[in-house]
C-alpha cells in the first residue's frame, strides 16, 4: 500500500469515501499488550497485589526502555501512559481504585519507570475511548 498523502481535493474526497485506504508503513512497533489485565489483581491483598503488578507490568516497562534506549538520556522527559480498559470497568469502585492506586505508585517510582509519569496519565478509559484509541493499539 502507498502511503495516503492527500495532495488535492479529488484525494481528500477519495479518502473520505473510503476509496482510498492506506496502512501504517511501518514494522516498528510502539505499543505492547498483556493479557490477563490488571484487573486480574483486584483479588489480591494489597502487598501481593503491588508485587504482582510490578511483576506483570516488568516486561512492558522493558518493552518501552528496549524500544527508546538510544534516548535513555531523556527519558525523564516521555511521558508514559496507561489506559486501562474494560476488565477494569467491571470491578467495583473500591477495587479499581486500588489497582489504580497500585499502577501510579509504581509508575511514580523512578526505579521501576525512568518515564516522565503523571496521576493522570494511568486511568480508566470509557468504553467510546477503547474504541477510539483501539486503532493505536493495534
Amino acid at each position: 500500500w502507498d502511503p495516503r498523502v492527500l495532495h488535492t481535493e479529488d484525494d481528500v474526497a477519495e479518502a473520505v469515501s473510503g476509496r482510498r485506504l492506506s496502512y501504517p508503513g511501518t514494522d516498528s512497533r510502539w505499543t505492547d499488550r498483556l493479557s490477563p489485565g490488571i484487573s486480574a489483581f483486584a483479588s489480591l491483598p494489597d502487598d501481593e497485589m503491588k508485587q504482582g503488578l510490578a511483576d506483570y507490568m516488568a516486561p512492558l516497562m522493558d518493552f518501552a526502555v528496549n524500544i527508546l534506549k538510544s534516548k535513555e538520556v531523556d527519558f525523564g522527559n516521555f511521558p508514559i501512559y496507561l489506559l486501562a480498559t474494560g476488565g477494569m470497568r467491571t470491578l467495583t469502585t473500591k477495587d479499581r481504585a486500588r489497582v489504580m492506586r497500585g499502577i501510579r505508585d509504581l509508575f511514580s517510582n523512578t526505579t521501576f519507570s525512568p518515564f516522565y509519569f503523571e496521576d493522570e496519565q494511568a486511568r480508566v478509559i470509557s468504553g467510546e475511548e477503547e474504541a477510539i484509541f483501539g486503532c493505536a493499539g493495534v
